[in-house]
């Protein structure tokens, strides 16, 4: 009775979340004349070629035509976008259309606003964190904050660092479950640090935790000044014995590859005792059983956040010199976990 409830419970999320994308993707391909194109040539269009021809990047208009194909709203042949009976349906009543979006406003604008910025900014950096970090702080306590703490406390670590600490809320969660750990947390957002400072006060952590404005390219590899300027003691950073970095390096793989061996490296000479503890989503089996893995996967491919198998990760570790000890698999974004340490 309860895995039908759950399944009919999931179905219907995915349902609605899938509808909701589709017809934001829809409309930003309207907005932007690919469906006039499309629906003027019987031949339908090339994809690439006409990017020139809109306001979006190549990359971005290519993933929405994707994603609009999976859908039943374009059908990809040779090449070339054609529109499909649905999408023409919807052509012919694109006032309801547009009035169904402004009554889902709230739910869709996540999107819109990523989109809007795609066109604004292009390549911009770290594109993803502004329509993405919300809706990870609510996915992740269910499933990835108990598989960190769970290697936290198999690799007996006390003293961690996190990387990427957002609004804190990893880091209260481990010292909620683990009394025994300490940790500061570093943010290149100043109004999430004063939040996770706020929230670790809330919560009489403040003995225990603190959030402080850094950059993670400086710890790994100018650590001594960086700690100097943001008040980490030399004591406290022989302590350390674990670092942790959530949704860190998929974030230069494309854009600056370079950059991810730096830090790693800048890790290993830095942080010789200290394991570390990575999270990335990953393509595979797993993340298809997430109920949203086609929108995750059309948010990736619009953030620039690649989604690697793990033997990649694995490749891409061992060339910043960090030795894979352990690999745990999760469903949630099909995010493996590894703990490495210097080579």
């Amino acid at each position: 009775m309860f895995n039908t409830a759950k399944k009919t419970a999931r179905d219907e999320a995915q349902r609605l979340i899938s509808g909701h994308t589709t017809l934001v993707v829809y409309w930003a391909l309207k907005q932007a004349g690919v469906l006039d194109a499309m629906a003027n040539s019987p031949d339908g269009i090339a994809p690439a070629p006409h990017a020139a021809a809109t306001n979006m990047a190549e990359d971005v208009l290519v993933a929405l035509i994707d994603y609009a194909a999976r859908q039943n709203l374009v059908i990809l042949k040779d090449g070339r976008a054609l529109l499909t009976p649905n999408a023409r349906a919807l052509m012919t009543h694109e006032q309801g259309t547009l009035d169904f979006l402004r009554a889902q406003q709230p739910i869709v604008e996540s999107l819109e606003h990523l989109l809007a910025r795609l066109k604004t900014y292009g390549n911009g950096v770290f594109r993803r964190g502004d329509a993405l970090a919300a809706s990870q702080n609510q996915r992740y306590p269910a499933e990835v904050f108990p598989a960190i703490e769970t290697l936290l406390k198999k690799n007996h670590c006390t003293h961690i660092l996190d990387l990427a600490c957002g609004n804190g809320e990893l880091l209260i969660d481990v010292a909620t479950r683990l009394n025994n750990v300490v940790g500061v947390g570093i943010g290149s957002d100043g109004a999430a640090v004063r939040n996770a400072n706020n929230a670790i006060s809330t919560h009489g952590l403040e003995k225990r935790l603190i959030a402080v404005t850094g950059n993670v390219v400086d710890v790994a590899t100018d650590t001594r000044r960086t700690f100097e300027r943001i008040g980490i003691s030399t004591a406290l950073w022989q302590e350390l014995n674990c670092l942790v970095l959530v949704n860190v390096l998929g974030e230069w793989v494309l854009r600056s590859p370079e950059t991810v061996q730096k830090v790693l490296a800048g890790f290993a000479k830095n942080f010789p005792k200290c394991c570390v503890v990575i999270a990335e989503p990953t393509a595979g089996p797993r993340l298809e059983k997430n109920h949203h893995a086609a929108e995750f996967e059309l948010f990736s491919r619009l953030a620039k956040y690649p989604l690697y198998l793990p033997e990649q990760w694995q490749r891409i570790l061992a060339d910043g010199q960090q030795r894979v000890i352990s690999e745990t698999p999760l469903t949630t974004d099909g995010i493996t976990l590894f703990v490495t340490k210097p080579m």
